[in-house]
């Protein structure tokens, strides 16, 4: 009788170690990429607009607005898929994009990054529709600039100088 008794002892013991969950996250989310090495470099506010301060703003990417932030795991994921692509790989940098996309898909920043590398990798029909999609996701700022620039720069390659000048246009907040 005491080894069964000792017996359902230990098992409880061993139940009661599985259903503890530590407190906080499981790992430590990583910071956000300190600047953007790739793609277009935001525009200057427009004359009389203020430029956002650093001083207090959420975890953002450089090139978006300060009110938008990004899932942290979204902006590692994106980190990553820039040295990929920097290392040539777009391949494996449109996969690590995608993958940010499924776990966020109305984040705007890794649609319009896959958008550039399907630019890159001369597939303009999908660039561009990557890039509107970003467009409908972000607040109208520095990331939609970008995209609208893209959109103008496949537009231009396509022959299509009328809506490559409306790209602009809309780049430029028209």
């Amino acid at each position: 009788m005491s080894f069964q008794r000792l017996l359902i002892a230990c098992f409880a013991l061993f139940l009661s170690a599985c259903a503890v969950s530590p407190e906080g996250p499981v790992w430590p989310y990583p910071e956000a990429p300190g600047d953007d090495s790739w793609g277009r470099q935001p525009a200057p506010p427009a004359p009389g607009q203020d430029s956002p301060s650093d001083g207090d703003q959420p975890a953002t990417s450089s090139d978006e607005d300060a009110a938008v932030s990004h899932h942290p795991t979204v902006l590692a994921l994106v980190s990553q898929a820039e040295e990929e692509r920097a290392a040539g790989d777009l391949e494996r940098a449109s996969g690590t994009l995608e993958r940010a996309i499924r776990i966020v898909s109305d984040d705007p920043l890794p649609w319009l990054r896959l958008a550039e590398i399907r630019f890159e990798q001369g597939n303009m029909v999908q660039s561009e529709n990557l890039a509107r999609r970003s467009i409908s996701f972000a607040a109208p700022g520095p990331l939609t600039r970008q995209a609208w620039l893209l959109i103008a720069d496949i537009k231009r390659l396509q022959g299509d100088d009328s809506a490559a000048r409306q790209a602009e246009d809309k780049a430029r907040g028209g």
